[in-house]
């Protein structure tokens, strides 16, 4: 057993950074990772950046039209390093940025990451949503097809089993419960003004509805317009559920921070 150990070690101390190619830390090193940032103030209902703190925290766009979930929490902003990561894993299918966000995930459910910031609390986090379930944004039969797996499954169950090594037991919805039409257009391929058109349907396995959770978190890659986890919150409302929320691993911020 410690022979394997320690060849898991070697193969580990001899792993590429698979951003910057730097040797010996790992599929993602210090650098890279502490390079991943967010908004010091960001809206507690969409993840969005603005400016300052108030008594709400809550954007422009949430107060005049706030969507069906109620809070968005994302490990950082969907720049240089996790857009690559996302890219590499999705497109590429390489193994290397899959492990690396599955770190990540790891990270974020931590006792080290205990500060007082809701969207940088993971251990809090898996407290708060201990009896939600998390609900892997579907996607079309023919991508799957195509890409031979959900990205947003695997980091679900990645939280998942993370969560339960601390006894909180976040159990994951059945893929088939809620399905999308076999072919839909990439939202990846879209400007913002035609992201914000696009439209998402959902078709719900009604064997099965009368099982759905109410209290859900979606779980996604990325977020960036958030019209597609806004159209999927909107439609699990219609079918009953009570209590949502979503978790990404990056989110589009509008401007610097």
């Amino acid at each position: 057993m410690w022979q394997k150990i320690s060849q898991s070690l070697q193969l580990l101390s001899q792993s590429h950074c698979v951003i910057c190619d730097v040797l010996g830390q790992g599929a993602l090193c210090d650098v890279c990772r502490q390079s991943i940032g967010k908004p010091k103030h960001s809206c507690r209902i969409c993840g969005q950046a603005i400016i300052g703190n108030s008594s709400d925290n809550r954007c422009k766009t949430c107060m005049q039209s706030p969507p069906a979930y109620e809070s968005l929490y994302y490990i950082g902003a969907y720049d240089e390093v996790l857009s690559s990561l996302i890219i590499k894993a999705k497109v590429g299918k390489q193994l290397s940025a899959v492990i690396a966000l599955r770190s990540l995930v790891d990270d974020f459910i931590s006792t080290d990451n205990c500060d007082t910031d809701n969207h940088n609390n993971g251990y809090r986090w898996a407290e708060q949503f201990a009896d939600y379930h998390l609900l892997p944004m579907p996607i079309p039969r023919s991508r799957l097809m195509q890409r031979g797996f959900n990205l947003p499954l695997l980091l679900a169950k990645r939280l998942s089993v993370q969560c339960h090594s601390f006894n909180y037991h976040l159990p994951i919805v059945p893929q088939h419960c809620i399905t999308q039409p076999f072919f839909v257009k990439k939202q990846s391929k879209l400007n913002r003004q035609q992201r914000l058109k696009n439209q998402h349907y959902y078709q719900i396995n009604h064997k099965l509805s009368h099982k759905l959770p109410k209290k859900i978190v979606i779980i996604d890659d990325v977020v960036t317009t958030g019209t597609t986890v806004g159209q999927l919150a909107k439609f699990l409302r219609g079918q009953g559920v009570q209590r949502l929320s979503v978790w990404v691993m990056a989110r589009g911020i509008i401007g610097k921070f």
